[in-house]
């Protein structure tokens, strides 16, 4: 399932954290993007500690239909950060793309990213620079608390990138690398401190704005993990070093 020698384009690092009941039609987008796509990807798909069936159902529908997909798994759940973390650790391409595994915007937009690829080194989907292509929004209540985390973030960390949480995501690794290597959030505020690791090393980042849709059943605790996001601002704001 690990072609460690094919010569990699781009390395998708999918993270992931108890997606049983979701995932099968991800991998079933993802399949069918792959095999249209004239770039050569490699697929590594990092399980966070799942609780469920997640790994299993993975690994049966990758066997069955040959899909080719490296799976690192974690013994506990320690946060998407880390997970990021480890899927960069292992690709073996220049660039690095982090999507959802619930693919909330599809993999279609990885052009719009990759497009500016030989001007910056880092490039976000962003779902606040053109709400109109958001095609489902959230909840109310879920889409108040990401405007107050993006104002917070602006006005703290990174003034004038609109959407830090936006999970899609484009690196090159070999100028980034220091920042993943280093980085110490291990839940999802880790977005904000690489991109402030990357202002602080003087890295361009550019915002391109993705469609997106809201897919039910998100992980993110409304109250539990907006705390820690905000706590991990501040640790950011007054420790993070280049």
């Amino acid at each position: 399932m690990n072609s460690s020698l094919a010569p990699y384009e781009f390395s998708l690092i999918i993270p992931a954290f108890n997606e049983e009941l979701r995932i099968i039609k991800s991998l079933e987008t993802l399949q069918a993007y792959i095999q249209k796509s004239s770039a050569l990807f490699e697929i590594i798909f990092v399980d966070d500690g799942s609780t469920d069936n997640t790994v299993n159902v993975v690994t049966k529908f990758c066997d069955k239909h040959s899909l080719p997909i490296q799976i690192k798994s974690h013994i506990t759940n320690i946060g998407k950060g880390v997970a990021v973390q480890t899927g960069f650790s292992l690709a073996k391409s220049s660039w690095v793309i982090i999507t959802d595994a619930d693919l909330s915007t599809p993999l279609e937009e990885i052009e719009k990213l990759l497009s500016y690829k030989n001007a910056f080194p880092i490039v976000i989907g962003s779902r606040a620079l053109d709400r109109s292509l958001i095609e489902d929004p959230q909840p109310f209540y879920r889409d108040f608390m990401g405007r107050a985390f993006n104002w917070l973030v602006q006005l703290l960390l990174l003034p004038g990138i609109k959407d830090t949480q936006c999970g899609f995501k484009a690196f090159n690794k070999p100028l980034t690398k220091q920042i993943f290597d280093t980085l110490a959030t291990p839940g999802f505020a880790f977005d904000v401190e690489v991109l402030y690791k990357a202002k602080l090393q003087g890295l361009a980042v550019k915002e391109v704005p993705v469609r997106w849709h809201n897919v039910l059943g998100s992980r993110v605790s409304p109250i539990k993990d907006s705390l820690s996001m905000f706590f991990s601002i501040l640790r950011i704001r007054f420790f993070a070093k280049v």
